[in-house]
Parts: structure tokens; sequence; C-alpha cells
């Protein structure tokens, strides 16, 4: 299988997305797999293209996929039996989201859940069970067309507080309380090539943020 996506979570057990198998959970203490079986509302067919995953404050498990939208998943009693995995909710475009196709997901320090879409940026509001959209044009200045450039390819917050978000063209500083924002696109040979997406984006030490590309290892300072 192809995987896509490792997470862990705060019980210590492995969460493994695949492009082409869905969705697994490895327990290190034991070596048991346990497949999740994730379906629409509307489709009996499992889904099989994962992109994203991750736990927010009160131990939901979220996953993002290629092209069906956002799952919410809760584990209940012993994880590596079956049917212990409730599968609680799947969100899409009828709710709220802005695509179904989900690049990246993150949970903020105030416990709010991000989701970097093929569209744009989405924040849920779980007492209200909604979500707010934010479009973020993040084409390159000197692409000579006029098509905007919306997706969120990755999400970051760094030790200050400050949001980051990776799309096809670069970084993006991103306002979470105003809703503004402000792009640092990449030259422009590397954006033309497709070299540019910002898949991941990490903090060290020193502050400096590291950038893992479609072809690249990237430092903004």
């Amino acid at each position: 299988n192809n995987i896509s996506v490792l997470f862990e979570d705060s019980n210590g057990l492995i969460w493994i997305g695949t492009t082409d198998a869905g969705v697994n959970i490895y327990s290190p203490a034991n070596g048991i797999f346990v497949r999740i079986k994730l379906r629409t509302h509307n489709s009996a067919n499992i889904i099989s293209e994962i992109n994203s995953i991750v736990e927010d404050k009160d131990s939901n498990i979220w996953i993002g996929t290629n092209a069906d939208g956002l799952f919410k998943v809760s584990v209940v009693n012993d994880p590596l039996q079956s049917n212990s995995i409730k599968h609680l909710k799947n969100y899409s475009v009828e709710s709220g989201l802005g695509s179904n196709k989900i690049y990246s997901l993150f949970v903020d320090s105030n416990g709010i859940l991000w989701a970097g879409t093929e569209n744009n940026l989405c924040k849920f509001d779980k007492t209200k069970n909604t979500f707010t959209q934010y479009f973020i044009n993040s084409k390159n200045p000197a692409a000579p067309f006029d098509q905007n450039e919306n997706s969120i390819t990755s999400i970051y917050e760094n030790s200050k507080g400050t949001f980051w978000l990776g799309t096809l063209s670069g970084l993006v500083l991103f306002e979470r309380e105003s809703g503004q924002y402000q792009n640092y696109p990449h030259h422009f040979d590397v954006y033309r090539y497709g070299w540019g997406v910002v898949r991941d984006v990490i903090e060290d030490r020193h502050g400096k943020l590291w950038l893992s590309t479609a072809a690249e290892l990237m430092i903004f300072d």
C-alpha cells in the first residue's frame, strides 16, 4: 500500500492513511493492525484515498480524504476491536466545506480545527457544527494567467502563535482574527514547474521555518 500520512494519537496508536486502502490503526505495543472502513452517507464504497489525519482536544480523530470530504471518528473502549471505532460524521460541501478534497488538517493552540481544501481554508465551530470559509488567493504575481489559486496544502502555527499556510505558490501569513493574509511566493522558476508546493511546515529551535516541497527542502527566515 502507498502510505500518504502517519499520525500518532494521544494513546500512542499509529493511524496510517494510504492512497489506495483507506485508514489502518497500528498498535506498537502488540503489533496489531485494525482497518477503519469509512463510507459516505450515500455510498457503500469504502473510502480509499486519505490525505491528512489529526486529533482534537476531545480525542476525536479527524480524517481528510482526497474526494470524499472530512470524517470525524471516535475510538471507545479497546481501540483494537473494530466495533470500538465509531464513525460520528462525514462533512462535505453540503455541510459547508469549500471542497471535498481535503489537503491538510490542523488543530491550533485554542483547540480549533482548521481544514485546508482544494478551494479555501475552513475553520470548524464545534459548538454550532459549522464551517467558516476563508478564500486565500496565493497566485504567483509573475504567473502569466488570471486564474486564482486557492488551495491550502499545509497549515502550521509556530511558537509565537503565528499562523502559516502552505500553498501551491509558497507561504501565506494568515491573521486568524481578521482573516487578512500576506503572500510570500516562491521565485517564478520554482513555481512554474510545480516544484514549490508546500506540503509541510515545521519550526526549528532557532525559530526558522523548514518547508517540505514537491522537489526541495527549503528554509524560510
